[in-house]
């Protein structure tokens, strides 16, 4: 059943982002976060992450479900280094031509995956790199959420991190 529920996520996701000219319009004009959140949520967080991690130790954040990378640009603010990661390729391009196009976004990468094996990309494509955050801004309803919450458990274990899911009205 699982399988079945990974492809018709893969499915929906070439069919409404599949397009660069879709893509493109997605990136355009869905709404932006609240800036509130990130100035006064995630900041207060970062505090509390920066005062568990020793010195020297850079600051990593995961946006799973990243798209055209609305969020994934915010957070970036924040954090040493911030990956992208989402199963569309289209999205993903709009996503890396602006982190290329623009210096402050040197610390900003992308990864091809399906975030439904958050683990496995983590442990096979990412090194086991230590993450602190975990962001899924308006993209938690893709996932089986129990098990992506299981997943980002497992990732955040060591660095006693964080996960943020964020909607546009309400963060949890």
């Amino acid at each position: 059943m699982q399988h079945q529920d990974d492809e018709k996520r893969v499915k929906v996701s070439e069919i409404a982002f599949g397009r660069p000219s879709q893509s493109l319009n997605y990136a355009l004009f869905r709404p932006s976060y609240p800036e509130f959140f990130f100035s006064e949520e995630i900041s207060s967080q970062v505090s509390k992450i920066k005062a568990q991690i020793k010195k020297g130790e850079k600051m990593t954040a995961l946006d799973l479900g990243c798209g055209p990378g609305q969020a994934t640009f915010q957070i970036a603010k924040y954090f040493d280094k911030v990956i992208g990661v989402d199963i569309n390729n289209a999205q993903l391009e709009q996503a890396q031509s602006k982190a290329e196009s623009n210096p402050e976004f040197k610390h900003v990468s992308f990864v091809k995956g399906d975030c439904s094996s958050i683990y496995d990309i983590w442990y096979k494509q990412l090194n086991e790199e230590p993450v602190h955050a975990i962001f899924m801004c308006q993209a938690f309803h893709w996932f089986n959420q129990g098990d992506i919450l299981d997943q980002c458990k497992r990732i955040l274990e060591k660095t006693k991190g964080c996960i943020f899911l964020l909607g546009y009205s309400k963060f949890w």
